[in-house]
């Protein structure tokens, strides 16, 4: 996203297309966050990353121990007419809103905030030496702290109307380093934008003859209305590639990357006729508009202790009965997504997370699952006493209550695949 220059569940996993796999996972010792995971579970392997950091937005007011409510160099963006404030980010309920509002107001700017390029270009003028007329005011958080690699996640409720611009993204400077998990606009309702940009061309690729290079960015379509529902982005950074997923399914590759630390941003904008990602609003658009989030979350790999052990076998499955012996041969999808690669992918990739977001709370969530799969998640105390079942045939998230206990088992199974893990419980 420029500031610088300034669910639809769907089943990708079939009974028959998966091998028997067990893995035995403990977490030993004391760690001074919650034990919370999430595993990317694909026929051949399954990633697991561990908790890194985020917000689960249940406190009274914006952490400002993680965040500030503006961009580290300014609050006025003048080229799209609108000024940071605080107000506009408020906590509520357990979610963070960004606010938008049309409101044309005088604000004073610092020596480093006044864009001669821009005043220049566009004949403007201060007022009274150093004040500016803003038409818009908006909201976003910057994360204090910076990130180099990792899964990054944004459950979210889009805005609506011409020319709204939410979007969570990457920013490293140097100059201008940035990766777009995700750019909406408000009239476009299907789609969501992903992005890459750094100084050596990583934003480009090459396709074609005689060398053509084109810009990788572009808008994925989607079958449901973003704005309908809550949907969940997440982006999966490495040194080697980038991927962008919706609902735990991917929608995005990049064979590109970023190697440098950024800081992560969420927030809402306005776009402007004849500038970056127009139109700009127009008299339908509804003012205040609100962007909603309900958690961001900070996964990484080099966290665990221990990497997952990965064994065949079918002995702890309660559905051993019922599922399909064919499971050496499963076949693949040659997906062909935009960034001038043909990324080889598995159809059925199912993500499955475990959070304790409260002393007595599990938020327990299956993505890519339909009534076709198997999945089962059962928690239970160190005794084996269970405290809850669930069954899931469709994406959900599930707020499991549990006991005032120091240590949980997580038995769960999915499809083919079986997971048994020990995870401590904090207050």
């Amino acid at each position: 996203m420029k500031q610088a220059q300034k669910p639809i569940p769907r089943n990708l996993l079939s009974k028959n297309k998966t091998a028997w796999l067990t893995i035995l996972l403990f977490y030993i010792g004391t760690h001074s966050l919650w034990s919370q995971y999430l595993w990317q579970i694909y026929p051949d392997t399954v990633i697991k990353w561990n908790y890194y950091n985020g917000d689960e937005f249940n406190k009274k007011e914006v952490d400002q121990n993680k965040w500030i409510r503006n961009l580290p160099w300014s609050r006025a963006v003048l080229s799209q007419d609108i000024y940071y404030l605080d107000s506009n980010v408020a906590v509520n309920n357990g979610n963070v809103q960004f606010y938008l509002k049309q409101e044309s107001k005088l604000f004073s700017l610092q020596p480093w905030e006044m864009d001669s390029t821009f005043l220049q270009k566009n004949k403007a003028k201060l007022i009274d030496g150093d004040k500016f007329p803003f038409k818009y005011t908006g909201g976003l958080l910057w994360s204090k702290q910076q990130y180099k690699y990792g899964y990054f996640e944004i459950k979210f409720k889009a805005a609506t109307g011409q020319g709204i611009w939410p979007a969570f993204w990457l920013y490293g400077g140097n100059p201008n380093n940035e990766i777009d998990f995700m750019e909406l606009k408000g009239e476009k309702e299907v789609s969501v934008h992903v992005d890459i940009h750094c100084k050596d061309g990583c934003s480009n690729y090459i396709t074609g003859w005689f060398g053509y290079r084109k810009a990788f960015g572009h808008w994925v379509k989607v079958k449901e209305p973003l704005n309908e529902g809550y949907n969940i982005i997440s982006g999966e950074w490495t040194p080697n590639y980038i991927k962008w997923f919706l609902n735990g399914i991917l929608i995005a590759y990049s064979k590109q990357s970023i190697n440098i630390s950024m800081n992560l941003t969420a927030g809402t904008g306005i776009a402007k006729n004849g500038g970056a990602f127009k139109p700009g609003p127009n008299l339908k658009t509804p003012f205040p508009n609100e962007f909603d989030v309900d958690y961001i979350r900070v996964y990484k790999t080099d966290t665990i202790p221990n990497y997952n052990e990965i064994k065949t076998s079918m002995s702890d499955s309660l559905f051993a009965n019922n599922l399909s012996t064919d499971l050496l041969n499963a076949p693949k999808n040659n997906l062909k997504l935009k960034g001038g690669v043909n990324h080889k992918l598995y159809k059925n990739l199912i993500t499955f997370s475990i959070m304790q977001v409260s002393k007595n709370a599990l938020n327990v969530r299956i993505l890519g699952v339909t009534q076709t799969d198997t999945c089962l998640v059962i928690i239970s105390d160190i005794y084996d006493n269970e405290i809850q079942k669930i069954y899931f045939n469709q994406s959900r998230e599930v707020i499991m209550p549990i006991k005032t206990i120091d240590k949980i088992k997580i038995h769960a199974e999915i499809n083919h695949q079986v997971i048994n893990e020990e995870a401590l419980i904090h207050e």
